[in-house]
This record gives C-alpha cells, sequence and structure tokens, in this order.
C-alpha cells in the first residue's frame, strides 16, 4: 500500500513513524515535514521552498504535486488537518484521480470552521450542549466587560491556533478587553474568504472535566477510535489563555460512550443531505458538575496532539482501517491495549500569534528509550511533541520530564503538569 499524508503538523510525522511499521504499507509520501523529522527509505518528503521559481505560493506547491500524486500509484490520501477541505478546488482536484480520501468532504469542513452553525446544527440535533449565544463585534465590544463572568468567547470562521477560543474572567477581562479592542474586528484567514460580518459565539462557561472523543466515519456509520485529554491552558493547573495544545494523554477513565450518538447525530444529518462522511470527527467533550456530557465543538480532523496520545493504544494496523472507511466499507473493529500513552508539546516562550522562531533548533541525539518525536512546521508558536508509554500515566509523565530536564531548549518551554494534573 501507498499512502499520502497531506499536512506538516506533527501528526504527520507520527503517522508516516506509524506506517513505517506496518509491513503492507510499501511507500509514504509527506510534504514540507522539517529535516529532523522520522527518515526512512518508505518515506519520500517533498519540501517547500521560498526559492523554488516553479511556484510563488503554497498553493501554487500543492496544484503542481497533484499532478505527481496522480503518478504515485497511492492506495489512499490521509490529510492531518482541515487545508484540503478548506480549500475546495484542491479536494475536488484529488476527488478526481480516483483515489480514496481519508478527508471529509469540504462541505462537511464548517462544521468545525464555523462555530455559530456547529452550536445552531447541535441544538437542532437536540445534543447537549452550553448555553450560547452568537452576537456581532459591536455587541460584543459594547457589552464586553458588562456580561457576567467568566464567560466563554469564541470567534466564527477564524484561525489564531488556540486563540480563537477566549474564557474572560475577573482576572483577565480588562487585559483582554484591550485585545478584543485592538484583534477581535480582524479576521486571521487561512486558505478561506470571509465576509465583513464577524461573529462570535458567547457560551456560559462550564466548569468541568474535558476530553476528545474520537470517532472513524465511513460515510454510512461511524466507530470509536480512541479519547485523549487534551491540555489547552498554557499554564499549569490549567491556567491562562488557550493555545494549540500543550500535551494529551490516552486513554481517559472518564469518558462515556453514550457520546457516540452524538456523532451518529451528526452523521446522519449528513447522509439526509446526501454527503458522505468519510474520515475522522473529533467531539470536544465537558463533564459538568451534574456528570452531563456535554459536547462543546466538533473537529473534522484528527486532533494534534490528541490523536498523537491516542495511536499507540491501538493495536489495529491503522492503514486498512482508514482505506476501509474510506471506500465506504464496513468499519473493522477496533481492538486496544492496556498502554498509558503522555504526549508534550514544547511551545514558544513567547506564545502569540507574531512569534517567530525557527522550529528545527531542537536536536535530540541522545533520545531515552521509549520516547518518539514528532516534528512538525510552519506554526508560529508549536514545538516538536515527545511521546511515551510507562505503566502508569504518572510514570509516563515523569518519564518525558527527567528526559526534558538538563536540556537546551533555546527559546521553548513546556507544562511541567501533562499527565500528572488529570
Amino acid at each position: 500500500m501507498n499512502i499520502a499524508i497531506i499536512g506538516n503538523n506533527c501528526l504527520a510525522d507520527t503517522l508516516s513513524q506509524r506506517f513505517h511499521q506496518e509491513n503492507n504499507v510499501k511507500k509514504i509520501y509527506t510534504y514540507d515535514l522539517p529535516e529532523k523529522s522520522f527518515k526512512s527509505d518508505k518515506i519520500q518528503n517533498s519540501q517547500i521552498s521560498v526559492y523554488d521559481p516553479d511556484f510563488q505560493t503554497i498553493k501554487d506547491f500543492w496544484m503542481k504535486k497533484l499532478h505527481q500524486i496522480q503518478n504515485y500509484k497511492l492506495d489512499l490520501i490521509i490529510a492531518t488537518n482541515l487545508f484540503p477541505q478548506l480549500w475546495k478546488t484542491f479536494f475536488n482536484k484529488l476527488e478526481e484521480t480516483g483515489i480514496p480520501l481519508f478527508i471529509p468532504n469540504p462541505e462537511i469542513a464548517w462544521l468545525e470552521w464555523s462555530k455559530t452553525k456547529s452550536k445552531r446544527l447541535f441544538v437542532d440535533l437536540k445534543i447537549p450542549t452550553s448555553d450560547f449565544e452568537i452576537l456581532s463585534y459591536q455587541e460584543i465590544f459594547k457589552n464586553f466587560k458588562k456580561f457576567s463572568r467568566p464567560y466563554v468567547l469564541k470567534y466564527d470562521q477564524d484561525y489564531r491556533e488556540g486563540l480563537q477560543t477566549i474564557i474572560i474572567n475577573n482576572e483577565n477581562v480588562d487585559e483582554e478587553y484591550e485585545n478584543f479592542k485592538r484583534h477581535g474586528h480582524l479576521k486571521i484567514k487561512k486558505e478561506l474568504s470571509v465576509d465583513d460580518n464577524i461573529l462570535f459565539v458567547k457560551e456560559k462557561f462550564i466548569k468541568g472535566k474535558e476530553y476528545s472523543y474520537h470517532v472513524i466515519c465511513n460515510g454510512k456509520d461511524c466507530r470509536f477510535i480512541g479519547a485523549a485529554r487534551d491540555y489547552k491552558k498554557r499554564f499549569e493547573n490549567d491556567l491562562g489563555f488557550n493555545t494549540g495544545g500543550m500535551g494529551a494523554y490516552s486513554p481517559v477513565s472518564y469518558i462515556n460512550h453514550s457520546v457516540l450518538d452524538y456523532a451518529k447525530k451528526i452523521l446522519n444529518y449528513f447522509i439526509n443531505i446526501g454527503i458522505e462522511y468519510k474520515g475522522i470527527m473529533y467531539l470536544g467533550i465537558i463533564v459538568d458538575e451534574n456528570e452531563n456530557h456535554r459536547l462543546l465543538e466538533v473537529n473534522t480532523r484528527f486532533g494534534d496532539p490528541e490523536f498523537i496520545s491516542i495511536l499507540p493504544t491501538i493495536k489495529n494496523n491503522l492503514s486498512e482501517v482508514f482505506l476501509e472507511a474510506s471506500l465506504g466499507n464496513s468499519i473493522p473493529k477496533i481492538y486496544f491495549n492496556e498502554k498509558k500513552i503522555v504526549s508534550l508539546r514544547l511551545v514558544t516562550e513567547k506564545y502569540d500569534l507574531n512569534s517567530k522562531v525557527n522550529l528545527t533548533v531542537l536536536d535530540f541525539k541522545n533520545k531515552h528509550d521509549n520516547i518518539s518525536i514528532s516534528y512538525g512546521k510552519g506554526y508560529n508558536n508549536l514545538g516538536p511533541v515527545l511521546t511515551t508509554d510507562k505503566n502508569t500515566l504518572k510514570d509516563s509523565a515523569i518519564h518525558l520530564q527527567e528526559f526534558l530536564e538538563n536540556k537546551n531548549l533555546g527559546d521553548y518551554v513546556y507544562r511541567k503538569d501533562i499527565g500528572l494534573y488529570l
């Protein structure tokens, strides 16, 4: 089997490492992963270079690669981010190749991209979610300090590496008000044009435990493929602002599989309007004080770093599982092992949308046994992800920290309670 992985995040590197271990996979094609990403005779990595005269933009690069992809005799194409879904022209060209795609249709991307439309859908489908209002920039700006706190503010159709979701409380209200005044009326675009009618979701803050519930979809049905507890907050004890993900662990002891019904309701919604959902759907769940499992949001892609911690818990040959789902065939039963996985991400010390750091400066030459490292590219704030498994989550967390303790991390830092603050 020959597989192409579209995406340059840490998960793309992690998946290539996983597929490298599967005997039925002969060739893996990756794109724009850093030089320090996993190397193997099976893997061919194409780099994007600003000095290449053949393409002036990233879109030029991908349209050229699309012609090459058709000649690779691929059996499967996977995406690890939203890029192919948001760029409908590119997705349609992929579809024309006839190669099986483990990528949800662009008509599904709004489920993640538009916070306003997805929240309305949850209500229509009678899926428990947090109470919310949909408001304009002017309405938010006028009442920013008047709203009862804490509350959650989500940017609609925007991409801010985790900073599109803000929790406003008494401690940060003045700072966030100034940030909103400066940046709230701006869109940070990513491969999708937006109009000037900027909307926001203002949610009631729910105190509770969160987890990411991943399912695999074949267009007709879906099956649970793992859950992770991810850490979005920048600082220990879940304090500070949201990030693109500081780490995760799997499995999670407090999940409730009744939330699989939420995924099936969403899947059936798309079936009823004539759209096949093939790929990963992951549900962001919070368990409130009454033990209700509420759906906060849906992502139409793998979680990164969530799925990085889920991957080692799955015993199946994943390339075959993904292929069967992409073909619309019955999804094989997923088998799990007893591993306790912790994944920890290094991030820039100054975490904001303007920081620029060379993400390939770190080179862990004397690696501890049983630690895998995944490198990504193209994100200002996010560095490599380190993953390990021991007998307990605590042992896994400590093992990673002992490894990093005396390393020169340059401009990078990490949360020291990943896998310990449960």
